[in-house]
């Protein structure tokens, strides 16, 4: 059976968080501009559905001055949100869900990556010393004091400056068919090295020996309504690289323009399960119709939209949903 989608969740990113919250009353003087959507965002909050995940909360801890990350904080709290999990122990955990069922053994019947509350939702992040904090307000305190969340603007650079030395190594003209048969063989091969270091207590203590993985991922590879938020983050980063070799590797417009995309690439686990998903233009454009082709809306970011048409498009997916 394939992993349920979402209990109806609404995922925005970051600058649409931000937008909202600069039409609430916590700002001196809020701009009119932003009233609709952040009357909007709270109508939804009302609601149950609006969705954040830990990447939020690490764009928060970036903001100065830190009084600023408060009110934000303040405010996203009042929202009482639902929790997605974080991108690394999702993509493992929607994995070994899949590997348990290629392997057909007993399991939940589907795999939702949804948590109950915000402790939940930075479980990989805290430790046996890390003390309990229920509020996103008192985690953003406690990690301007205790800095220890990664960078993840410097690991995305890295990767892509990665990227851009394979890239450069096969320079050169291929067909879509050549590229997408590459793609899906590195895709399976990343796959097979993250199912080697999962415990094997996670595939429910069966005993699959390192010669048998590379099959067990290839009839899960196979399936494709498998691993979603795998695949769209694999499809994502296929189609940034079609540019990747513009640049210089060590240039600063290369460092401008995928040092940011660790941000993007860690929202999608909202692109792959919740109903409704906004990101920004280059994401919407690699993204393309993945998320129809599952059963969800289309993505909406400010492509093409003044602000105005944004919100009213916004508010109309949110309605339908």
């Amino acid at each position: 059976m394939a992993p349920a989608l979402s209990p109806r969740t609404v995922y925005l990113d970051w600058s649409t968080l931000c937008n909202a919250f600069k039409g609430t009353e916590h700002l001196a003087g809020p701009r009119v501009e932003f009233q609709r959507l952040h009357e909007i965002v709270e109508a939804l909050a009302a609601t149950g559905r609006l969705c954040l995940s830990p990447s939020h909360i690490s764009e928060l801890l970036i903001w100065r001055p830190q009084q600023a990350a408060l009110r934000m904080a303040k405010w996203l709290d009042e929202l009482r949100p639902a929790w997605i999990r974080a991108f690394t122990p999702l993509i493992d955990e929607e994995l070994r869900w899949w590997l348990n069922s290629e392997l057909r053994l007993p399991q939940q019947s589907s795999y939702a990556p949804f948590v109950a509350n915000l402790s939940s939702a930075f479980a990989h992040w805290t430790g046996p010393d890390t003390p309990h904090i229920p509020t996103i307000e008192g985690f953003v305190r406690y990690a301007h004091e205790h800095p220890s969340v990664p960078e993840s603007r410097e690991h995305a650079l890295q990767c892509f400056q990665r990227l851009h030395a394979d890239r450069t190594l096969v320079a050169g003209e291929h067909s879509q068919a050549e590229v997408g048969r590459c793609l899906r063989i590195k895709f399976q091969q990343l796959l097979v090295q993250r199912a080697q270091t999962l415990n094997l207590r996670h595939l429910n203590g069966a005993k699959v020996s390192a010669a048998e993985l590379p099959a067990l991922v290839g009839g899960v590879v196979d399936r494709e309504e498998s691993v979603p938020c795998n695949r769209l983050i694999s499809a994502v980063i296929g189609d940034l690289a079609a540019g990747v070799t513009a640049q210089q590797s060590d240039s600063a417009r290369f460092r401008d323009r995928y040092s940011s995309m660790g941000y993007d690439l860690q929202h999608l686990c909202g692109g792959a399960y919740c109903d409704v998903f906004t990101c920004d233009r280059r994401v919407d454009q690699a993204i393309g119709e993945f998320r129809e082709r599952r059963g969800l809306g289309r993505q909406l970011s400010m492509a093409g939209r003044a602000g105005e048409e944004f919100v009213e498009a916004l508010s109309r997916l949110i309605s339908a949903t």
